[in-house]
């Protein structure tokens, strides 16, 4: 059976009387010659995501009519793509062994897709958001890393700013993709006043006027906001009473 066939044969000579004599002789057969596989695919290049095409891999030897053929896949990684080894062995029943394999090379010529990207409208001035304040992330064909990086440009200043946001991302093989929003800051807080003084009395002829005092404003928008200030008297007797206010306005 399979490599291991002893074959006996014996001749026999016999006269005409009848009389016979035999002898035999016996012969091993040995099988060192491998199997020879059938239907191994040429090597090949696909499209990363691709499913590799399955593959009927045959066997024929010497001795053994049923061969046993098995595959071993592996997956080598690579700085861009990957590879797809398959590897098929041929072993008959005497132990010999052949082995061929196929080589998938995957590329990646198609870009990522940005996901998880915000919407874009209206913030209040001072909570402009940028790039950092959101988790997009981005799905790629492949099994490389993708690498995601944003910038944003400004237009205008004080109250009146428009900031574009611009998500980028890029694989390992140097495909990119990209995705802008838009966001508009709009003003609604009133600036605070500071440094203002306290009521007080002063000496006849030494009334303040609103320049004698160093008043300013914070703002959440505008870093220089305008201060204006009226003064009232009003005259009781001898008695001066001047009222000073002071009005802080900023660029909304």
């Amino acid at each position: 059976v399979g490599c291991n066939v002893e074959r006996t044969i014996t001749w026999t000579a016999t006269d005409a009387c009848g009389n016979h004599s035999s002898a035999s002789r016996t012969f091993t057969s040995s099988d060192n010659i491998a199997p020879t596989l059938i239907g191994v695919p040429a090597n090949a290049t696909m499209q990363c995501g691709q499913t590799v095409p399955n593959a009927v891999v045959s066997a024929i030897d010497n001795c053994d009519t049923e061969p046993v053929v098995s595959l071993n896949a592996v997956t080598v990684p690579a700085t861009c793509g990957y590879s797809l080894v398959r590897t098929w062995t041929a072993t008959d029943a005497c132990g010999n062994t052949t082995s061929l394999s196929q080589t998938t090379t995957f590329e990646d010529t198609t870009a990522p897709v940005l996901a998880n990207l915000p919407q874009g409208g209206t913030v209040n001035c001072g909570n402009i958001p940028d790039g950092e304040d959101f988790e997009v992330t981005a799905t790629d064909n492949c099994v490389n890393e993708v690498t995601i990086t944003s910038s944003y440009t400004d237009q205008g200043s004080g109250c009146n700013v428009v900031r574009t946001i611009t998500w980028t991302a890029t694989d390992a093989c140097g495909n990119h993709a990209s995705a802008s929003r838009t966001f508009t800051s709009q003003d609604v807080s009133a600036p605070v006043l500071a440094g203002l003084p306290n009521d007080g009395t002063v000496a006849c002829g030494a009334l303040p006027s609103g320049d004698d005092f160093a008043v300013f404003a914070n703002d959440n928008c505008d870093p220089a906001v305008s201060i204006n200030f009226t003064q009232t008297d009003n005259n009781v007797g001898c008695n001066v009473e001047r009222t000073i206010t002071w009005t802080a306005t900023d660029a909304c």
